[in-house]
This record gives C-alpha cells, sequence and structure tokens, in this order.
C-alpha cells in the first residue's frame, strides 16, 4: 500500500474484505513446576490480555515504549521514543529473557514478534511473518552489549540480520517470554505499553476483518 493516505483510500473500492489472525498479549502465570497455562482448543482467551495487529517485542524496545512519558510523547509525538531512546542508550542493562515456544526454549535479549513483515515503519525485520497466515515469526537476539546492537543497524538496513550471530527466527503459534534473571525486562505491542514480563503471546486466528487491496501479493 502507498504511505499517501490519499492514495491508499482510492484503493478501497476494489478491495476485498479477508478476515486475519490476531496477537493476544497476557499476563504468564507459572504452575509451580515451570509450566503455565497453554492455549488450545476450547481454552478461553484471559480477559487481561490486549489483542495487537502487526508486532510485538520485549527487550530495548519493551524499555523505550514503557519508558516514554505520556505528556511528552502527547506534546512531540514520535520525537518522545527517540529521546527515551537515547536516555536507554546509556542506561539499558541487556537484561536476559527466557524465550520458550514449545518443546523449543532460548535465552535472548531482544525479541520481536511479528505478524507483519514491517516494523516500525520502513524497517523490516520479521521477514517471514505473513499477515495472512495463522503464525507469529519471532526474532531473537542473544547479543549483550552495546557495540553488539550497533553492529546490527547497518546489518538490517542492508537486509542481512540474519547473517549475524546470535540471531535465531522461526514460526509459532505462542510464544512465552520470562526474565531470565532478577532484572526487569519490558514489553510492547504495536507501539503501546504492555508492562513487565513474564507474559504470553498468542494466536488467535480469523479475528479480524481487513479491507484489503487487490495488488496484494498474499
Amino acid at each position: 500500500m502507498p504511505w499517501d493516505i490519499p492514495r491508499a483510500a482510492r484503493l478501497i473500492p476494489a478491495s476485498s474484505v479477508r478476515r486475519v489472525a490476531l496477537g493476544y498479549v497476557s499476563p504468564f502465570t507459572s504452575n509451580g513446576n515451570g509450566n503455565g497455562h497453554k492455549s488450545g482448543p476450547g481454552n478461553s482467551l484471559p480477559k487481561n490480555g490486549r489483542y495487537f495487529l502487526c508486532v510485538a517485542g520485549a527487550g530495548p524496545d519493551g524499555a523505550i515504549v514503557n519508558g516514554v512519558d505520556p505528556q511528552l510523547k502527547k506534546k512531540t509525538g514520535i520525537l518522545a521514543y527517540w529521546a527515551e531512546g537515547m536516555r536507554q542508550l546509556f542506561s539499558y542493562g541487556f537484561p536476559e529473557m527466557k524465550i520458550s515456544s514449545g518443546a523449543d526454549e532460548r535465552t535472548a535479549t531482544t525479541v520481536i514478534i511479528g505478524r507483519t513483515v514491517n516494523y516500525g515503519g520502513p524497517f523490516k525485520i520479521t521477514t517471514g511473518a505473513n499477515l495472512f497466515e495463522d503464525s507469529f515469526e519471532v526474532l531473537t537476539n542473544s547479543m549483550k552489549s552495546r557495540l553488539g546492537y550497533a553492529s546490527c543497524l547497518p546489518a538490517l538496513w542492508l537486509g542481512k540480520l540474519r547473517t549475524l550471530d546470535g540471531i535465531s527466527a522461526w514460526k509459532t503459534t505462542e510464544v512465552v517470554c520470562q526474565a531470565a534473571g532478577p532484572q526487569p525486562a519490558f514489553a510492547q505491542v504495536d507501539g503501546e505499553p504492555v508492562g513487565q514480563l513474564p507474559l504470553v503471546f498468542r494466536v488467535v486466528p480469523n479475528a479480524l476483518s481487513l479491507v484489503v487491496p487487490a495488488t496484494s501479493a498474499n
């Protein structure tokens, strides 16, 4: 779709309605032996959760979104995120998180949970995600230093992020994120704060009707 709103609006008459899945995030509660509630047939969604359409994340982006001053955001818009990002650049401690998906478990300092390819506008991180599939693409980064994260920026611009050591990606329908140590870790969905881990992210199939341009590739 074009970024220009009037041009995008002109695509509506020739568009069609399609049903898509949504993401759903809610608190994760362990039952005492390291396991917790798992979604599946017959399991209703917790009422204290939140739907999201595009992307979720925990780690540096979660810290930035949860740390933004609401009043500054109201006055300056996206500049508030840049201001908080500069503050986090010098203070963020890269706490490790335990990322669990089915039988797979790994440790990371960042996790991106994508329903779409784009992240924050033109950036493309979860490039294997597809809005018309009932799944997430999950990408984790296990780097622990500012220098390591700085090396990700040119790779991201060049589309070579996945060639770096410490980067993993896979598809799933559910992922549990928990702090791996005493330091708290925070999460965001679609650029809005959802608080502190532990959280569970689930795919909810057939959740929303979208008007989709006829030129859509999928």
